[in-house]
Order: structure tokens, then C-alpha cells, then sequence
């Protein structure tokens, strides 16, 4: 498992945890990890990235803006030095697939 999919594992239990059978939600044709309105946060939450993201946060103890970004970094929602969108996108379209498979 590369570092990408190690991060969307992450995000996807938080996911579960807050919002079952969050995947069968996401359009995974219009999935863009690089845009607000169609990442899995904004897809999920209405598109608007920022408010979910930093609530989601908040509940794993993490409530200031600084802390949230890097929530979402470890989580998969969001960038790092290390991985890039496209990767990302890769990552959380296996981890839907999967998802559909098991169901």
C-alpha cells in the first residue's frame, strides 16, 4: 500500500465512522481532488470544502485552522508535500471500487 492509499484508508474510516455508506454517494466520474465542489469532501457535504472539512476535524480534536489542514492532509482529503492530487483521486477511486465489490 503506497503512502496515498495509506492516507485514504484514514479518511475513508472517518468516513464510516461519520457518514456510513458515504462511497455510494460519490460520483466517481466527476471525482476531482484538485476542486472544492467535486473532491469527496465537497461531493459528500454539498460543495463546499472548508466548513465539513474543518467540522470533521474539530471532531478528532484537531479545531484550529492550521490543525485542520493537516487533518485533511493525513486523512487524504487534501495534499501534501509528498503526494499529489492525481494520486489522491487514485487512491479514493480504488478505495469506492473496493467498496462497491464488497457490497
Amino acid at each position: 500500500m503506497n503512502e496515498a492509499s495509506t492516507r485514504v484508508a484514514l479518511g475513508a474510516a472517518v468516513l464510516d465512522e461519520y457518514r456510513p455508506d458515504w462511497a455510494y454517494e460519490i460520483d466517481v466520474l466527476t471525482l476531482n481532488m484538485a476542486d472544492p465542489v467535486y473532491c469527496i469532501i465537497g461531493q459528500l457535504y454539498g460543495g463546499n470544502y472548508t466548513t465539513p472539512m474543518e467540522n470533521l476535524a474539530a471532531l478528532d480534536g484537531m479545531e484550529d485552522e492550521y490543525n485542520a489542514c493537516l487533518w485533511a492532509e493525513r486523512n487524504g482529503f487534501d495534499v501534501d508535500m509528498d503526494n499529489s492530487y492525481e494520486e489522491l483521486q487514485k487512491a479514493w477511486r480504488l478505495e469506492i471500487a473496493e467498496r462497491m465489490v464488497v457490497r
